[in-house]
């Protein structure tokens, strides 16, 4: 696993994910400095409140970890987790947990 390339599926996977962004992360990538980019990426789903797929947080702990990174940088994402888990079929914004509409 390339850990570069797996952070930038990361941050290509999420929908909303800003594209200025994107290209920041990629220029991280580029000059290896892998885990600017992931807290980058982290700081980004944080701030935009964007819904993480279940499947890319666990990519966000195997690539952290692998790194070395302090947790804190990716424990908080995982509300996010909850608010993709929570959305709304008939829309694709996420909800606040416990606030599900039928």
């Amino acid at each position: 696993m390339n850990l570069g390339d797996t952070v930038l599926e990361i941050a290509f996977e999420i929908e909303g994910f800003p594209q200025k962004v994107k290209y920041d992360v990629v220029q991280y990538v580029m000059h290896h400095e892998w885990s600017v980019a992931l807290e980058t990426v982290c700081r980004v789903i944080k701030r935009e409140k964007l819904a993480v797929p279940w499947e890319t947080y666990k990519k966000v702990i195997t690539v952290g970890t692998k790194m070395g990174l302090n947790p804190d940088v990716w424990e908080d994402v995982l509300f996010f987790v909850k608010k993709y888990l929570n959305m709304r079929p008939s829309t694709n914004k996420a909800e606040p947990v416990g606030k599900r509409t039928i």
